[in-house]
């Protein structure tokens, strides 16, 4: 059930029991959850077609700053991701 849609966010992406779903390109669906808490961030990416995933997992606080530098290391690693054959 994670993975059906509940409600459309925004153009490709959708939300799914507190997932969200985006549709990238060549129709890849990826599941996202990110949060933080205490000094904690962190971010899960998970491409459903390939079975390949990001994790990353912060212990600099979630001060706004610190936590804008982790979500750019995940999009990074996403992009080298999507990369690979």
């Amino acid at each position: 059930m994670t993975q059906q849609p509940t409600r459309r966010i925004e153009g490709s992406s959708f939300a799914a029991l507190g997932w969200h779903i985006v549709e990238r390109k060549l129709g890849e669906r990826w599941l996202n959850r990110g949060g933080g808490r205490a000094g904690y961030t962190s971010i899960v990416n998970v491409n459903l077609r390939r079975q390949r995933g990001v994790v990353v997992l912060s212990k600099l606080g979630n001060a706004r700053k610190l936590a804008e530098n982790v979500s750019q290391l995940d999009r990074d690693l996403r992009k080298n991701l999507e990369a690979l054959p």
